[in-house]
């Protein structure tokens, strides 16, 4: 009869051999550590790897503490481990309890090799990385559709600066083909004459990172006609084509933002601006119409009409200095014609005789007579006096 097993019960077969294997048991594995990552109870999870082989490794939290030397990506280490079967899965691990450091792997070595090679070639020259627009129309990004990342960048650019144009483009971001995938998506991005590039993934370890050290997908970056901006990982992850980009944000979501202005920061701003446009031009037409006052009194006191005005008020007021000249200078003749006629009054004969005094003269040469020793006896005179006149004739001498 055939012998049926279930998948349980071949794992534990499988796990009880290895269990009481003395090789695998205890066993000095060499590889390069890659894929770290440590969960929230504090085990660490790690894969060692070597010429294309790979085994999934786990260190728990109470040995971790004891390690000589904490795993971290691109180390060459032997790890004494023991290999046992995770039933869940029906993954191979081993269980590692002991670290030697032999220094840095083979894939580190070539990662660094290659960072250097571009280093010395000025494709991380930051004199070439290049300021991002102010306020991109038109914002292209490549990552998968099918990652968190793409969700992250739409909000934020929601959040931060809604009329941007989105320009997305999928592709993998992940596993053999991603190299290849990520420089067409940047490519045809190009294409599409985007103001700014996003190009993101979510986080994850050194092996799914691993597209982004990729010298093709570092040199089309650094081929961009726009400026690129990357989001990959978590700030702690850094790869080339955050070198090679012109600005690296340590997320998706803060790609996102250096790309993008603040929205309501920029409003703020363009309030404040309105304010101080505002008031330069309140300035402005105050001392402008101050301006234009001064000219127009100016041109009114030489207009035509002004300067007619002024010389018939000028008229007027020499006219009236003179009339009141000649009032004056009448006034000053009369009372000196007065005078005058005050001392011609007192000199009149007529005022004399109006005093009872009469004027004698002799008829015959009509002297006028002041001595009664010019007139002898039968001398015929004339006597004025101040109402008519009468002749008479001397009769006798008086002594």
């Amino acid at each position: 009869m055939l012998r049926r097993y279930t998948v349980g019960e071949v794992l534990r077969h499988l796990g009880e051999l290895l269990a009481h294997d003395w090789i695998l048991s205890d066993v000095w594995i060499e590889g390069e550590i890659g894929s770290v990552k440590r969960s929230g109870a504090g085990h660490c999870y790690f894969t060692l790897r070597q010429d294309g082989a790979v085994i999934e490794a786990v260190c728990w939290s109470n040995q971790l503490a004891r390690l000589s030397v904490a795993p971290r990506d691109g180390l060459a280490v032997l790890a004494h481990s023991r290999l046992a079967v995770y039933e869940k899965t029906g993954r191979l691990q081993c269980y590692v309890d002991a670290l030697r450091p032999l220094g840095p792997g083979t894939a580190a070595a070539l990662l660094e090799g290659l960072r250097a090679r571009l280093l010395a070639e000025g494709v991380f020259d930051p004199s070439r990385k290049r300021p991002l627009p102010a306020m991109p129309r038109r914002i292209g990004v490549a990552t998968s559709h099918q990652g968190a990342a793409l969700h992250d960048i739409m909000a934020a650019l929601e959040r931060r600066f809604p009329p941007a144009e989105l320009l997305v483009v999928d592709c993998l971001v992940q596993g053999a083909g991603a190299p290849q995938a990520i420089v067409a998506a940047l490519q045809h991005l190009y294409g599409l004459a985007p103001d700014v590039i996003i190009l993101a993934r979510g986080g994850g370890n050194a092996d799914d990172l691993a597209a982004f050290n990729d010298e093709q997908v570092v040199r089309t970056i650094r081929a961009s006609p726009v400026p690129l901006v990357t989001g990959i990982g978590h700030e702690t992850d850094h790869t080339l084509a955050d070198l090679a980009a012109d600005l690296r944000g340590a997320t998706p979501t803060a790609a996102a933002e250096h790309a993008t202005s603040d929205r309501p920061a920029l409003l703020d701003a363009l309030a404040a601006w309105q304010r101080r446009l505002d008031e330069a031009i309140d300035e402005q037409l105050a001392a402008h119409a101050t301006r234009l006052t001064l000219l127009y009194e100016c041109v009114c006191r030489h207009a035509p009409a002004e300067r007619l005005r002024r010389a018939d008020d000028a008229l007027h007021d020499a006219a009236g200095r003179l009339q009141r000249r000649l009032d004056a200078h009448i006034r000053l003749m009369q009372a000196q014609l007065a005078a005058v006629e005050a001392r011609l009054g007192a000199l009149d004969p007529l005022a004399v005789l109006q005093r009872g005094y009469a004027v004698v003269q002799r008829q015959d040469d009509g002297t006028i007579v002041s001595d009664a020793a010019a007139l002898p006896v039968d001398t015929p005179i004339t006597i004025t006096l101040a109402r008519g006149r009468r002749a008479a004739r001397i009769t006798e001498e008086e002594p």
